[in-house]
């Protein structure tokens, strides 16, 4: 890695959680920092055959999705580590060689996907419905996303509206319009009972400023 630069990083946040209703601190948090879409470092898994599977779903809610997320974009996000006017990548690449070795333990991983679900608005904090394909509970994903948590704690953002206990594991395929939720909420409901994809993620990356991907594991 190029490190002839001097990493930057400013203090180090803890934003609010958890995730509820009632926590609007928290929506406002995840609302300004836009942390499931863009201007992000995160750590993730790539999962084969994502691809279809997101189309599959994305054709289902035809003329209800905003904006889809692209293909090559699909992926199960393990961790939020800051935001890009926070840190620069030589701060963040300096945790590859233990992140390296956390997921050394943990890959390959299997895992399953069963439908779709969202996270939808709130009459606290009105905001756009976002749709995932969701994956099953997994014990070895939840410990994984953990120790990654730990391993890194004080020297990253804490996101505490989705880790620990409040992790939820999913896989982002598009945002949808607030008017129609209540459309949404019928189509993903009927995906509930939906036969379950198998996955084996083998690929683990992190995002890197203005979206480029640096590989962690395996090392190449």
């Amino acid at each position: 890695y190029d490190f002839s630069f001097t990493p930057r990083r400013s203090k180090v946040r803890v934003l609010p959680g958890p995730l509820s209703s009632n926590n609007r601190k928290g929506f406002m948090a995840m609302r300004k920092y836009k942390m499931i879409e863009r201007a992000s470092y995160t750590v993730k898994l790539l999962v084969p055959g994502l691809e279809a599977v997101g189309e599959r779903y994305r054709s289902m809610l035809s003329g209800l999705l905003q904006k889809p997320t692209r293909e090559h974009r699909l992926h199960l996000g393990l961790k939020y580590l800051g935001h890009e006017a926070e840190f620069d990548d030589g701060y963040m690449l300096q945790f590859v060689p233990e992140l390296r070795k956390c997921a050394a333990a943990y890959l390959p991983l299997e895992g399953a996907i069963q439908g779709i679900e969202g996270f939808w608005n709130s009459p606290q904090l009105p905001s756009k419905p976002i749709i995932f394909l969701r994956v099953l509970p997994n014990d070895k994903l939840q410990r994984f996303h953990n120790e990654i948590r730990l391993a890194l704690e004080n020297r990253v953002t804490t996101f505490s509206l989705a880790e620990g206990k409040y992790y939820t594991p999913h896989i982002t395929i598009g945002t949808g319009k607030q008017e129609d939720e209540a459309k949404l909420k019928s189509r993903v409901n009927s995906t509930q009972n939906d036969n379950p994809i198998y996955f084996t993620a083998e690929r683990f990356v992190m995002r890197l400023k203005g979206g480029r991907t640096r590989n962690i594991f395996p090392q190449r």
